[in-house]
């Protein structure tokens, strides 16, 4: 008959930590690549004060980078003063997980390290194109003289010549013109014929070009300036079914077929959308790829550090724990070694974001509000939480983890 020793937390603590305790978490490579990668991310982040406001962004995203990297390295160093900052919870399973943590300070960080590196780099790329969006929209915005704009509806793709006329502003109807050489070029609809300086030409000289109708028109330059601008009349006449996207409105809006009235930031981010969404299929695709390396990383980690500590389970089987108290104690230090990987990761991460916001206040000119991408956050780490805990019962479901205890407790 099997007999059950007593369940008492404090021997099975006790024994828990001879049988995992670590001698030497950190080799002195490991110590002198974190150090120097701490030395090199906080030496990025002193010339911040002098960098321009076009290069702080890239100067921030570069030093988090180090510092993730610092952050994995030191791990080890990291999370045992997390772990003693934390309470032991009630019961016997949060004291043996504590405990354990304390002295197996290399199992807790092989864990945490993967995770901390994808929070942080998810956080802290899609907070930053999200904040970035967000100040090139306001930047765009502030550029438009109204406050209120009318342009075409969602099912119209810009203002017919019409609606145009019944509104009170300014506008420009864009359309494409051809050099004798054949090359294509944007124009807008302007006071007079005005071309860019890298065209090459000269005030006074004769251009012809070629109008969306087929019509060659020789125009007279009569001014150098930043974009392709043509008269509005001639524009019209050569390509009759040129849309205005959107009239800066000087009065009151007024409802005409097609046209609809909005704020002239409203319109921006309507404008930017579909750049945007390429934008997050980008950072879906790049997430999608390091989140999955993550994952496998974490799942094979957990794997393996389990399998590892079964001599070390089956002495805490020997103190009276039974094969689901083992089981908790080993899912609950796996999601532990999550949370650690996240809170470092946000540490490194969210002072990144607020140093880059900065930078895009100081390009711009104006107060940005900080995006902080919680569903992404929540994604990544639910995702390696769900993992670190299955791979955890998974050589439980086997049933080979406890199977030398037990046949010792037998007899």
């Amino acid at each position: 008959m099997a007999v059950r020793a007593p369940r008492r937390p404090g021997v099975a603590l006790a024994a828990l930590r001879d049988a995992a305790v670590e001698r030497r978490p950190m080799t002195r490579t490991r110590w002198a690549t974190g150090v120097l990668c701490v030395l090199a991310g906080g030496g990025l982040a002193l010339l911040l004060p002098g960098a321009t406001a076009q290069d702080k962004p890239t100067i921030v995203l570069l030093s988090a980078m180090i510092l993730l990297v610092a952050a994995a390295l030191l791990a080890p160093v990291l999370v045992v003063p997390l772990v003693r900052l934390m309470p032991a919870g009630r019961g016997a399973t949060g004291l043996l997980v504590r405990g354990a943590a304390a002295v197996a300070a290399r199992r807790l960080a092989s864990i945490a390290a993967p995770v901390l590196a994808a929070v942080g780099f998810a956080v802290l790329l899609v907070g930053t194109f999200q904040t970035a969006s967000l100040a090139v929209n306001i930047e765009d915005a502030a550029a438009i003289p109204a406050v209120s704009v009318a342009a075409g509806s969602s099912a119209v793709p810009g203002l017919s010549e019409a609606a145009v006329q019944a509104q009170q502003g300014s506008s420009s109807l864009p359309t494409v013109v051809y050099l004798p050489s054949g090359e294509p070029l944007d124009a807008v609809s302007g006071a007079a014929f005005s071309v860019p300086a890298v065209l090459g030409f000269r005030v006074g000289e004769v251009v012809p070009l070629r109008f969306a109708d087929g019509v060659v028109v020789p125009l007279t330059v009569s001014a150098v300036s930043s974009v392709l601008s043509i008269p509005r009349e001639l524009v019209r006449l050569h390509d009759p079914t040129a849309l205005t996207p959107v009239v800066h409105l000087s009065g009151a809006f007024v409802p005409s077929p097609g046209a609809t009235s909005m704020t002239a930031r409203a319109y921006v981010e309507r404008e930017a959308a579909s750049e945007n969404d390429l934008v997050d299929l980008f950072l879906a695709v790049l997430l999608g790829i390091s989140v999955g390396y993550t994952a496998l990383a974490v799942a094979n980690t957990v794997l393996m550090a389990t399998y590892g500590r079964r001599q070390e389970l089956i002495t805490l089987h020997r103190t009276g724990a039974t094969p689901a108290q083992a089981m908790r104690v080993v899912v609950v230090e796996s999601l532990l070694a999550v949370a650690l990987g996240t809170l470092l990761g946000l540490a490194v991460a969210v002072p990144a974001l607020f140093e880059a916001r900065a930078g895009l206040q100081d390009e711009i000119g104006a107060s940005v509000t900080l995006v902080m991408p919680w569903s992404t956050l929540a994604l990544v780490a639910g995702i390696c939480a769900l993992l670190a805990a299955f791979a955890s019962l998974l050589p439980f479901l086997r049933r080979r983890m406890l199977s030398g205890g037990a046949r010792t407790m037998a007899g």
